[in-house]
């Protein structure tokens, strides 16, 4: 269970005065209407912080304020007197950890109080109490079932430690609660902790699978080449939880990663199985022999040609659109079934398109749908939003910045829209050289129209990527059926 926040509005005028938010999020304050929470205050910035919620962690970033971020009574960011807005922007501020009871201001006219309420863990077993927990005669909590079991002692300071071992190499462990089961030593070397899982596989069929070789690495986890017993080679994505989860928490990711397996399209990856082992989590799936889109860019040179780069861009809109409406059992915590309708990828990106050879052309494949979200809506990755993650910024529109947890099916044509133009271009719709926080660069400005960074494309098509490109106030195309028909009359 990752942290619930309540935050009160003490000082300033705002819709209503207590905020309650729970899971993953990150609340945009300001003064502008499509901030999480909106004080009509001129002394507070458009932008002027933001507040992330991830797992059990919850820190606040000031975004150049011309009044000044304050934690308990102290400031924690503002821009330099004289400085402009613009050139606010262009400070990047410390993030600061919240605690429980810290009082926080905007400025001279608003202030907010945040209540952290974190998940209990039992002082016996160190394993998440769900639903109602007992105390012994020293406060501590613990389960019913658990009594008079000791093997965990209180650490000086208070501090309750387990006594334990690594998942993975079985040495002693001695972590506080809610510490990852895996030691920092496993963590730092996923190579390393990949041939230990490997050889203590014990079901699931993952001790039959022959490691080939290393595809790649990302946020979330490592890829491995890998052959199974009649011979196939599938792609095994293994992922190193950051920190310990409750049960409630795996069966959220499993949930998630399971509805992956039903999508069943020639533009999306097949996955064929997950599953957790040994403390880590496991996703087989279809290997794609050509890499990615991103892998192809490097080959090519700086972009992809209009032909190349079209021919990928249709196919996965036919994912896309598959997907977002596609029917989905979902398994609920009661046993009942509930039919979802259609996934959000939430971090469709040149990285996430793989390519198989298919003749002279490449038959194109989106990868790892719906993967992300549940990745850190479980709380697995330990990560902040704003330290970038919950999508990947220059392929983020505005929506999803500021409202990730509810994004829609636009997010991902937008998205789309992005891979089109860096395909075309070699450079991401948004400037983000600027030297100027991701976030706000988001935030605050727009695509450059596409014809201005000098590429050669029909007008009728620029047209169309530029209007797929809007994102202020909403998504200029809203389907991925939609956005391939007009890219197809723009190139008649």
């Amino acid at each position: 269970m990752a942290a619930s926040v309540i935050i009160t509005v003490t000082k300033g005028k705002t819709s209503r005065n207590t905020f309650e938010y729970s899971g993953k999020e990150a609340l945009v304050l300001g003064r502008l209407s499509d901030c999480a929470i909106v004080f009509n205050n001129s002394t507070v910035s458009r932008y002027h912080c933001i507040i992330d919620i991830a797992s059990e962690s919850v820190m606040v970033r000031d975004f150049g304020s011309l009044n000044g971020t304050y934690l308990n009574g102290k400031i924690i960011g503002q821009r330099p007197e004289g400085m402009s807005a613009e050139e606010g922007r262009k400070l990047r501020s410390n993030e600061f950890s919240l605690k429980n009871g810290d009082r926080l201001g905007l400025g001279p006219n608003g202030e907010l109080t945040i209540k952290i309420v974190l998940p209990l863990y039992c002082t016996y077993c160190g394993k998440e109490i769900e639903n109602h927990a007992a105390h012994d005669k020293d406060g501590h909590p613990f389960h019913e079932s658990c009594i008079g079991k000791k093997n965990i002692k209180p650490a000086k300071g208070g501090t309750k430690l387990a006594d334990d071992t690594c998942r993975i190499c079985n040495k002693p462990l001695r972590r506080e609660m809610g510490e990852s089961e895996i030691c920092r030593s496993c963590m730092s070397d996923p190579d390393e902790a990949l041939k230990k899982l490997y050889n203590l596989a014990k079901n699931e069929g993952i001790n039959d699978y022959r490691i080939v070789g290393k595809l790649g690495e990302g946020g979330m986890g490592e890829v491995w080449k890998v052959q199974l017993p009649n011979g196939s080679i599938k792609a095994l994505k293994i992922m190193l939880p950051k920190l310990q989860v409750s049960e409630s928490a795996k069966n959220l990711f499993m949930r998630e990663a399971l509805l992956h397996c039903q999508l069943k399209h020639p533009n999306i990856v097949i996955q064929d199985n997950c599953g957790i082992w040994e403390g880590a989590y496991y996703i087989l799936m279809e290997y794609c022999n050509q890499g990615s889109v991103w892998d192809l860019m490097r080959k090519s040179g700086s972009h992809l040609s209009l032909e190349t780069a079209t021919d990928i861009i249709l196919q996965v809109l036919d994912g896309l659109e598959y997907a977002h409406h596609a029917p989905l059992q979902v398994k609920l915590a009661d046993g009942n079934i509930k039919t979802a309708n259609g996934l959000v990828h939430r971090d469709f990106k040149p990285q996430n398109i793989l390519l198989v050879e298919s003749g002279r052309r490449f038959t194109a494949k989106i990868a790892d749908f719906g993967l992300a979200k549940a990745f850190e809506t479980s709380g697995l990755t330990g990560n902040t939003y704003t330290g970038a993650s919950s999508g990947t910024p220059p392929f983020m529109p505005r929506q999803q910045a500021i409202d990730y947890k509810y994004a829609k099916p636009e997010v991902d044509v937008w998205a789309a829209a992005a891979t089109y133009y860096f395909m075309l271009t070699g450079t991401f719709p948004r400037n983000f050289n600027t030297g100027e926080d991701d976030f706000k660069v988001i935030l605050t400005s727009s695509a450059i129209p596409i014809l201005k960074r000098g590429v050669s494309i029909p007008k009728k098509l620029a047209y169309v990527i530029d209007k797929a490109l809007e994102d202020e106030p909403v998504i200029g195309i809203k389907s991925a059926g939609e956005f391939k028909r007009m890219i197809q009359e723009a190139l008649r």
